[in-house]
């Protein structure tokens, strides 16, 4: 699964359309952009730690809280 992760990924960078990446793996849909998409791949992580716009926000607001203390 990663080799073909791999695959897909390079296919994104070199400007390959759907029908092109297909060739890669049948999984490849329209809605492949927006899993490949850096802004919105930062975006998605959500979680403890990560880099959704959300979660930094939330760390940044815990640090302020810290510091006053």
């Amino acid at each position: 699964m990663t080799q073909e992760v791999k695959k897909i990924v390079l296919a994104y960078s070199g400007g390959l359309d759907t029908a092109e990446m297909k060739r890669f793996s049948p999984l490849i849909d329209d809605d492949v952009y927006g899993w490949l998409d850096p802004s919105l791949c930062i975006e998605r992580r959500n979680i403890h730690g990560g880099t959704g716009s959300e979660t930094v926000k939330n760390a940044l607001n815990n640090a302020k809280q810290e510091l006053k203390t």
